[in-house]
């Protein structure tokens, strides 16, 4: 979708190839994962346990060590 914009931007045609399996890909660091798996809940649709879940993985393996947010019950 945004190909172009990403290889004008300087990266390569490689890395844009390996969007589609970036989880397995060894051409984007943790935070570059962590932020991939950031976009990727924001656009799925399932339970607040699995988005919570899985932003949880995504700030572990980018290296956060802080402790999720717990949400507050209304």
């Amino acid at each position: 979708m945004h190909t172009k914009e990403a290889l004008e931007g300087g990266d390569s045609e490689a890395r844009v190839k390996a969007l589609k399996h970036w989880q397995n890909s060894d051409l984007f660091d943790p935070r570059e994962k962590a932020a991939l798996a950031w976009a990727e809940v924001l656009t799925r649709t399932g339970s607040q346990a699995e988005i919570e879940f899985a932003l949880d993985h995504a700030a572990r393996k980018s290296g956060d060590k802080t402790e999720p947010q717990q949400q507050k019950n209304k």
